[in-house]
């Protein structure tokens, strides 16, 4: 090898290159969101609040026990929410599988796969925090982009649910 390669190399191993690689193992939630900032408050209406998206991704989601590929780039939606005395429920459904990825307010990762049946994934709430959710809705394969909804309700809803308290 010779030697002005060996140091290309060298600094692209020590300059931001080798941490960018790092860095996108995890999904940006500090990035704006792909398709809408939503902005709720305990008590709104309408209940559902429902906005349309497309699922899916090029990469798959990093957490353990939860299948299904996102966009690591960007968030889908960001929910800022102030809490009340109302759980809180995301809602993604699709005609395909779906994960629902949230960043909570407290820095918490919390994932969801196919609460269910296909196409449902649901994460409820019970005392939600105030603040800023970052949301990815996540599709069983690559590249594959599916239509759904996410729906915020603080209203019961009569679905398996994973169970945040």
């Amino acid at each position: 090898m010779n030697r002005n390669l060996r140091i290309i190399i060298a600094i692209l191993a020590f300059s931001g290159v080798a941490t960018v690689a790092i860095a996108q193992e995890m999904p940006d939630w500090e990035a704006e969101p792909v398709f809408d900032t939503v902005s709720l408050r305990a008590g709104f209406l309408p209940d559902p609040y429902i906005v349309d998206l497309l699922a899916g991704g090029p990469s798959q989601v990093p957490q353990r026990g939860c299948e299904g590929y996102i966009n690591l780039a960007a968030p889908d939606l960001d929910l800022n929410y102030e809490a009340g005395r109302y759980p809180l429920s995301i809602y993604a459904q699709s005609n395909a599988y779906v994960t629902l990825l949230v960043y909570t307010p407290q820095g918490e990762w919390i994932c969801e796969s196919n609460t269910g049946n296909m196409g449902n994934a649901l994460i409820f709430f019970e005392n939600p925090q105030s603040g800023n959710y970052n949301i990815w809705v996540g599709a069983r394969h690559i590249d594959n982009y599916p239509e759904a909804t996410v729906s915020f309700s603080e209203e019961n809803i009569d679905a398996p649910a994973l169970r945040i308290r």
